[in-house]
């Protein structure tokens, strides 16, 4: 990774991402590993904001595993929302075109354990996605999960309303409309008035 501006926190960015504190913090004995995993989360959090600035070049992460698991494991806690939120935007501006492939790769494995951390978080901050992009079994997997509880979305929407093509909105999501009760039509609102401003298009009333 190079940066093209060198600052203290992107130092510490170097340090703590690419030059393996993080990778060894996990790989250590069980023994202690979650204190010393809360600690890095710590320096990582504030560590992030200090780069977005700047221009970060391109980062080599190693396997994607690492970091899913890593994102699952603290998905629960506290910092998990924001952990995720500053990795995702992390990943969104600085991995190759081939690595961010690779989360979308995994995302449409019919028996992917991280669907769930794909879609609430990497995958949302990736802006050249469309529903084109994913297989039929994680389309399906994301109409599922529009009829869970909306408390737990992410601040930047759903994900099918951040991808949803205008031939996906009126073949896929409009007739599940007149049926839709609880979350599954609140949250089909929602996706409905995300693709519509991206679309230019009013696909409810108000």
């Amino acid at each position: 990774m190079q940066l093209t501006r060198s600052v203290p926190a992107a130092d510490r960015l170097l340090q703590f991402v690419v030059h393996g504190d993080l990778h060894r913090s996990k790989t250590k004995s069980q023994v202690g590993s979650k204190e010393k995993d809360n600690k890095v989360i710590n320096q990582v959090w504030h560590v992030l904001p200090g780069v977005w600035d700047y221009a970060v070049g391109q980062l080599e992460i190693g396997p994607i595993e690492w970091w899913l698991e890593w994102l699952v494991d603290e998905s629960n806690t506290d910092s998990g929302y924001w952990l995720q939120d500053r990795i995702s935007w992390l990943f969104s501006s600085c991995l190759s075109k081939e690595t961010r492939q690779s989360f979308v790769d995994e995302f449409n494995k019919p028996r992917s354990k991280y669907r769930m951390v794909l879609a609430h978080s990497l995958l949302l901050r990736q802006n050249d996605l469309t529903t084109d992009d994913f297989s039929a079994d994680a389309v399906s997997f994301l109409l599922a999960d529009l009829d869970r509880s909306t408390s737990d979305n992410s601040f930047h929407g759903l994900l099918l309303g951040r991808t949803a093509t205008e031939q996906f909105v009126d073949d896929r999501l409009l007739p599940l409309i007149p049926e839709a009760k609880g979350p599954l039509l609140s949250n089909l609102q929602e996706v409905l008035r995300q693709a519509g401003s991206r679309h230019g298009r009013r696909y409810i009333l108000e």
